[in-house]
């Protein structure tokens, strides 16, 4: 029989965080203090947060994991304003995660799958083929390691941009990314504001808003910002039943894992 399925803390809204702990029968008061430890002070294990209740560690212990992505490698251009990391998932797949420095910010470009489906001629990515989606918590762990090397970096800073250009087709793993963009845009954790989230896609139509009420993000520019990249032609599979599905569109690539020696540009 198979150990059940252990929590990846960064898969989980503050609201969700909350009900795990009713469920537990714990007080949600602790939600604040375990948010903070999560996403103000980058806590990278249960050991960097002492002061939650011994009855909420223990269970955090014995059925949750904090998602924190190891750096397989890591390099950095010349003029050191770019640096590039190659992170370790728990399936041993590696997907790349590209900090960027720029007069007056820094931005974190992250991956929303390992490989892609769309086979874009252009793209490294597209090349590779497509292996699976990430998971919300798997794409909130590559800002959070940008926003923790920012921190501990020479001259701190504080991460304020996100760019979901990096391996994969967001809106072909819909549901994941926008969970993880409420965990990035909630005020009490990382703060990253609306017009400060961009999301990069070829022009992929999922029909999701269908089953998303009137102010869906998908509808509003006023959430995040949507581009479409201008080569790449649109793609719209027709949806189930008006409704989104994480089915399509079939691997018809051979999937080949990223390593050091093809760590690739990303989209």
């Amino acid at each position: 029989m198979s150990a059940p399925r252990l929590i990846n803390l960064y898969d989980l809204t503050r609201e969700q965080l909350r009900l795990q702990l009713v469920r537990w029968e714990l007080n949600p008061v602790h939600v604040a203090r375990l948010w903070n430890y999560l996403y103000l002070e980058l806590a990278a294990s249960l050991d960097a947060m002492p002061e939650l209740p011994p009855k909420l560690r223990a269970r955090l212990a014995a059925e949750t994991q904090l998602g924190v992505l190891p750096t397989a490698l890591e390099t950095a251009s010349s003029d050191g304003f770019t640096q590039k990391y190659l992170l370790a998932l728990n399936d041993a797949e590696k997907i790349e995660t590209v900090l960027m420095r720029f007069t007056g910010r820094v931005t974190a470009c992250v991956s929303s799958q390992v490989g892609c489906a769309m086979g874009c001629v252009f793209c490294a990515t597209g090349q590779m083929g497509y292996t699976r989606h990430l998971t919300p918590g798997e794409i909130v762990a590559q800002a959070v390691h940008v926003a923790r090397a920012l921190r501990t970096a020479r001259n701190p800073q504080r991460l304020r941009n996100i760019v979901l250009m990096g391996m994969g087709e967001p809106l072909h793993n819909y549901d994941a990314v926008m969970t993880a963009i409420d965990i990035l845009r909630d005020e009490t954790g990382l703060a990253l504001g609306a017009e400060r989230i961009t999301l990069s896609t070829v022009g992929v139509c999922r029909g999701s808003c269908a089953s998303r009420p009137k102010n869906a993000r998908c509808t509003s520019r006023s959430h995040f910002t949507l581009r479409r990249k201008q080569s790449a032609p649109p793609s719209c599979p027709p949806p189930k039943n008006g409704r989104s599905t994480n089915s399509w569109p079939p691997a018809a690539r051979t999937a080949r894992r990223p390593d050091a020696g093809s760590f690739t540009s990303g989209r």
